[in-house]
């Protein structure tokens, strides 16, 4: 790889109540492009710097996508995402508690997402296909390979480990398809197997 065809963006956004950032860029020649990005809300934080009171809240996520060009037909794209959402708190922040223990009244209560993909896909043209052969594939045909699996989840943790319930449903996907093209017409055939599960 050229480490000379290396190309960096960054673009920030900052506000009194979340930032976000991104990095990008490409290498080979443009072959590969690949960034990341990220945000987290901080209105938590913000109230505890103007006020005695609490807001237990806030919202993170992550993600990432990279893009590899084999051939100008043939391209493989891969993505990840991780996101959560967040209650961190103790109940006796919020008024009077004849609890006395350190702790007694927290809690923790979060939710979020995670996804990881990736996509190989190669279109092949020839213009110059007759008769059967070009009705049935056209005059380019796609070819498109898919894998994914994706979470969703909760836990809930009250008394520093006293209870703890934990959730989490996750979809495992496999698909593929192929997909001729033409001026008057397309046509597509594929399949998709999906496996879930629930704890």
């Amino acid at each position: 790889y050229r480490v000379t065809d290396l190309k960096i963006v960054d673009p920030t956004d900052v506000s009194v109540l979340a930032s976000t950032g991104a990095l990008g860029g490409s290498f080979n020649s443009g072959k590969a492009t690949w960034m990341i990005a990220g945000r987290r809300t901080y209105a938590d934080k913000f109230v505890d710097l103007i006020s005695t009171n609490e807001l237990p809240y806030h919202f993170r996520d992550e993600q990432t996508h990279f893009t590899y060009a084999f051939t100008p037909a043939t391209k493989l794209s891969i993505t990840a995402y991780d996101g959560r959402d967040a209650l961190d708190a103790n109940i006796a922040a919020f008024g009077d508690s004849t609890d006395s223990s350190p702790s007694g009244g927290t809690f923790v209560f979060n939710w979020g997402n995670r996804v990881l993909g990736a996509t190989l896909s190669s279109t092949l043209a020839s213009p110059d296909r007759r008769g059967f052969k070009r009705w049935l594939l056209g005059d380019s045909t796609t070819l498109e390979q898919r894998a994914s699996i994706s979470t969703f989840s909760t836990t809930l943790d009250l008394g520093a480990g006293s209870l703890t319930l934990f959730n989490r449903v996750t979809d495992r996907r496999l698909a593929g398809s192929i997909a001729a093209h033409s001026a008057t017409h397309e046509r597509s055939l594929g399949y998709d197997v999906t496996s879930y599960n629930v704890r």
